[in-house]
C-alpha cells in the first residue's frame, strides 16, 4: 500500500491467503492521507475471502481454463450437462468436452468428486484441531 500511494496510485493493495486452520482471508491495505495530501497512516483490513476470491487461484493451480471453470461452477449448482449447454450457450458434447477436461486435471472420474475437490477441499475452510483430529489421524 504503501509502495502504490509513493508512485501515485489510487486504491488499495490486496493479498489472497490461507490460514493454517485452512480458511481463506483477503487482506486490503489503504494509505490514508491528511487533507494536504501527505502520507499519514493506512487502514488494514482482513476479512474471510469470498469463493470469487479463491476459484481463480484453484483454478489456476489446476490449469484450468475459464470456460472449464464456468462449466464446473454449473456442476457444483448441479446443473445437468443440457442446461449449461443452454446457459452457457454450447452444445451438449462441448460441455461433456470441458467436464472431462476438469476430470483429467484435477484428477477426479465424477462430478461429485469434481465439486468436492475444488469447492470443499480447497474453499471450505478445514476442520478445527481438538477431540476430532485425534481421530482422523487413528490416534496413537
Amino acid at each position: 500500500a504503501r509502495a502504490m500511494a509513493r508512485a501515485g496510485e489510487r486504491g488499495e493493495a490486496r493479498i489472497r491467503l490461507r490460514t493454517t486452520a485452512g480458511q481463506w482471508l483477503i487482506c486490503h491495505a489503504s494509505c490514508l492521507r491528511s487533507a494536504d495530501g501527505t502520507l499519514q497512516s493506512f487502514a488494514v483490513v482482513i476479512e474471510p475471502a469470498g469463493l470469487a476470491e479463491i476459484m481463480p487461484l484453484v483454478a489456476g493451480a489446476y490449469e484450468m481454463s475459464v470456460r472449464e471453470l464456468e462449466v464446473t461452477r454449473c456442476v457444483a449448482r448441479g446443473m445437468s450437462t443440457e442446461a449449461i449447454a443452454r446457459k452457457l450457450y454450447l452444445s451438449p458434447h462441448t460441455v461433456r468436452d470441458h467436464i472431462k477436461a476438469a476430470f483429467e486435471k484435477v484428477g477426479v472420474t465424477s462430478r461429485g468428486e469434481l465439486v468436492g475437490k475444488l469447492f470443499i477441499e480447497h474453499c471450505a475452510p478445514l476442520a478445527e484441531g481438538g477431540a476430532d483430529s485425534g481421530a482422523v489421524s487413528g490416534g496413537d
